[in-house]
């Protein structure tokens, strides 16, 4: 029995870990992507004009794939911010808030 837990384990950490790194890889390509875009250069992926609407004002966009781009970093380097990390501890301990 605990090696068959063991085994799921595994299992399931390998499959956060890839979906980690997948997400990652989406957030870090849109970013760039959005850069192509506010540098006036064809995108290599597709934009919808629907999207381009919302960024009436090219600060938004900027802050926008910025984001992207740090997030998507922090998800493939495995990084986590002392207040996420704080928040996940506080819930498992049974506490409102709890930050390191």
């Amino acid at each position: 029995m605990n090696r068959l837990l063991g085994e799921v384990s595994k299992l399931s950490n390998l499959i956060m870990h890839v979906c980690r790194l997948f997400l990652g890889v989406v957030f870090l390509l849109a970013g760039i992507n959005g850069y192509f875009v506010i540098f006036g250069l064809e995108p290599f992926i597709a934009t919808s004009p629907e999207a381009m609407a919302l960024f009436q004002f090219d600060y938004l966009l900027v802050v926008e794939k910025s984001l992207e781009i740090i997030c998507g970093i922090l998800l493939i380097t495995n990084q986590k911010t002392g207040r996420v990390e704080g928040m996940m501890i506080g819930k498992r301990a049974g506490s409102k808030w709890l930050c390191l």
